[in-house]
């Protein structure tokens, strides 16, 4: 009986083990500024918000079925899910209105859920897509946020980053980059750079381009 238990927990934790970057696996939040340019029937892109007209003196959108008057510095706003484990929260102000023409800036947060990071190619036909600012404390033997790279330590030629293909080591103000997936509809471009470190931990800041498919 005891045999059996003991391949019973070996084959589980093979199976746990399968397809798994070693990477933890949870939810992420990214957020930043976003801007968005929009002609006469456009939609916000991963919205069902539609700009119906525009002039200098105001524009008209569609916003859940019903007619908006917007004027320039009015709010237009969006939640909802743009994809499977992903919902987006949009909050834009009426920067600029032209003849049926309109920019949109404001900030954008990305929730996803089931995160699974595993190193791909970017897919450059994502349907939504934003770069937003990142900043990271990873502590030693953890992982950079979304990616399979993890922080080693403080070695003598600098930070020891595990997971990167050649030379693993970066001091300050080096480039650390990964491009991979976050769920198997998410993509993510990381392009950052070492703030600072010591063997407890290390600083992350960079830009990451999320690009999503609905």
């Amino acid at each position: 009986m005891k045999a059996k238990i003991v391949l019973l927990l070996v084959f589980l934790l093979i199976l746990a083990g399968c397809g798994s970057s070693g990477a933890p696996v949870g939810n992420l939040s990214y957020s930043g500024p976003s801007k968005v340019a929009l002609h006469a029937g456009d939609r916000i892109p991963g919205t069902d918000i539609v700009m119906l007209e525009a002039s200098k003196d105001g524009a008209k959108f569609k916003i859940g079925g019903q007619i908006a008057s917007k004027l320039s510095g009015d709010s237009v706003d969006w939640r909802g899910n743009v994809a499977d484990g992903v919902s987006m929260d949009l909050h834009y102000r009426v920067a600029w209105l032209g003849a049926n023409s309109a920019r949109l800036i404001g900030t954008v947060t990305l929730d996803i859920s089931g995160v699974d990071p595993k190193q791909a190619g970017w897919d450059g036909n994502a349907k939504l897509k934003f770069t937003l600012p990142v900043t990271y404390f990873v502590k030693k033997g953890g992982y950079i946020p979304g990616t399979t790279l993890s922080y080693k330590g403080r070695a003598e030629k600098g930070a020891e980053i595990g997971g990167v293909e050649g030379y693993p080591y970066r001091k300050i103000a080096d480039s650390i980059v990964w491009t991979g997936k976050l769920r198997d509809n998410v993509y993510l471009k990381l392009v950052s750079r070492v703030g600072l470190y010591d063997n407890s931990r290390l600083q992350v800041v960079g830009l990451a381009t999320i690009g999503i498919q609905p």
